[in-house]
């Protein structure tokens, strides 16, 4: 049903830029969401080097072992008596050197038989665009994010043999730097 034979067509001395605006946006807002799509793009190629520089340094400690993929994402090698377990999903990305270039953190927890045994962070740094194994750091620690060359994680105060070592009160959020191959703690 018509209700008018009007035409509502933009006229007047606003009509070219309402329409120049409107193609503006349109173009502004594309070129955005193709940065995010190429950026998300490269994250996860990233996430995918680290988890395969994981695995191979992972399968030097083990003499034969079995590889297993859960349906959640996480890598397990095992030998039957002692295994690794990379968890794909939590490998953080971000800034940890001076360049520009985003560099990765890959978690790995040890196995021994069913139950962790401690954990370890391999530091990955993007060198000459290719990630790299710089150094491992074996720490309970949980590595939250990486910004700006600031390394957040979470930190239990008890061992991991005192029935307090998981208590969520007993843990704390530190700051780190990675300088001159070493996590030193610092003040954000």
């Amino acid at each position: 049903m018509r209700l008018s034979g009007k035409s509502f067509k933009t006229t007047g001395s606003f009509a070219g830029p309402i329409k120049y605006f409107g193609v503006m946006l349109l173009v502004l807002s594309s070129g955005c969401s193709h940065n995010a799509k190429r950026d998300k793009n490269t994250e996860w190629r990233i996430i995918e080097d680290a988890a395969v520089i994981a695995e191979n340094y992972t399968a030097g400690h083990l003499k034969s072992y079995q590889r297993k993929v859960t349906p959640t994402g996480n890598i397990i090698l095992t030998d039957g008596e002692r295994g690794f377990v990379i968890e794909k999903y939590s490998i953080k990305t971000g800034f940890i050197d001076g360049d520009k270039t985003k560099d990765a953190i890959v978690t790995v927890l040890h196995m021994k038989g069913d139950y962790v045994t401690g954990s370890e962070h391999l530091i990955l740094l993007s060198l000459e665009g290719k990630l790299t194994l710089l150094r491992s750091v074996e720490s309970d620690m949980k590595i939250l994010n990486i910004n700006n060359g600031i390394i957040t994680a979470k930190v239990p105060t008890h061992p991991r043999t005192s029935p307090l070592f998981n208590c969520e009160s007993c843990q704390e959020i530190q700051n780190f730097r990675f300088i001159d191959g070493d996590l030193v703690k610092v003040e954000k």
